[in-house]
């Protein structure tokens, strides 16, 4: 089949570090926490795909699938099950899939450690979340919770 593992590694560590060279909740307090606890876990290889956005996860989704459609005609595999297996497999943090591409994110950020937050700007269901290193970082209420804009935060992604 294709390597959805590599695919999605390289996705999530692009958009990091891209994230990082830039110089590299209802209260603010609410998303602070929720803002640790992401980093924390992204720079440890731990999943975070259930603290980032339907937007992020839906864009990853596809950048897995651009990769994995010319692999699926070759197999003859259907696009709508490989789409269907990977949503499944990131959703899983125990799965195989899961726990490589964030391992490789802890790879990939091994020389950053845990950032340290700046400040918080919240502007109703949206917020800026800087860094020490003055990056800043998008994160948006869905349904009431804060979810890290992963792939928000990289322009490249939402033009």
């Amino acid at each position: 089949m294709f390597n959805a593992k590599r695919s999605t590694a390289l996705i999530l560590a692009l958009a990091f570090l891209f994230v990082l060279g830039f110089s590299a909740p209802s209260r603010a307090d609410d998303l602070g926490t929720v803002a640790k606890t992401f980093f924390a876990k992204l720079v440890n290889g731990q999943s975070v795909w259930s603290m980032i956005t339907k937007q992020s996860q839906e864009i990853l989704i596809q950048e897995i699938m651009k990769d994995a459609q010319s692999e699926a005609g070759e197999s003859g595999a259907d696009p709508k099950e490989i789409e269907a297996f990977v949503r499944q497999e990131m959703a899983d943090e125990n799965s195989e899939m899961s726990k490589e591409a964030w391992l490789e994110m802890k790879k990939a950020l091994a020389d950053e450690g845990i950032p340290n937050i700046k400040d918080i700007k919240v502007d109703g269901d949206s917020a800026l979340v800087t860094l020490d290193d003055e990056s800043v970082f998008k994160f948006f209420k869905e349904g009431g919770v804060w979810k890290a804009g992963l792939m928000e935060t990289v322009a490249d992604y939402t033009e």
